[in-house]
């Protein structure tokens, strides 16, 4: 149930990912899954950095964002974005030659500031996507929290 969920998130969330433009939970309701895109910064930068095939003339905007997904009792976040600790994580992990294509843009809210008292409160876990700084910058907001991640990551 838990896998099928997943596959039903990932779907909705990368058809809607374009809608997270603001630093407020966008809700988007599947039946019986409800899940929050959770902006916590972004950037622009050329298409080509982004996917493939993009354009190496053409800006886009990229957004870095976390998941709140709410399945019965099993609220869970899906990826973190940026955290509390991104300029010490950027500074002191990404390589001088990365940092003109891969940046963030500041000012960024951490989503452990954006989620509400009680949707910590019902958190059981993460769910890690892959360990791009993008996507995992928050864990070390969540130090108690598991974290679900495949094993090649």
């Amino acid at each position: 149930m838990l896998i099928r969920m997943l596959f039903v998130v990932l779907g909705c969330f990368a058809a809607t990912a374009a809608l997270a433009s603001e630093n407020a939970p966008q809700q988007i309701t599947v039946p019986g899954v409800q899940f929050s895109i959770v902006r916590t910064g972004g950037t622009k930068t050329l298409e080509g950095f982004v996917f493939s095939g993009g354009s190496f003339t053409k800006k886009v905007t990229v957004s870095y964002v976390g998941v709140l997904v709410r399945h019965g009792d099993d609220d869970f976040l899906f990826d973190t974005g940026l955290g509390s600790q991104i300029k010490q994580q950027y500074d002191a992990d990404m390589p001088w030659w990365a940092k003109p294509f891969f940046k963030y843009d500041s000012p960024t809210t951490p989503i452990s500031a954006l989620l509400t008292a009680d949707d910590l409160k019902r958190l059981r876990f993460i769910v890690l996507s892959h360990s791009h700084w993008d996507h995992a910058s928050g864990l070390s907001d969540f130090p108690n929290q598991d974290i679900w991640v495949s094993n090649a990551e």
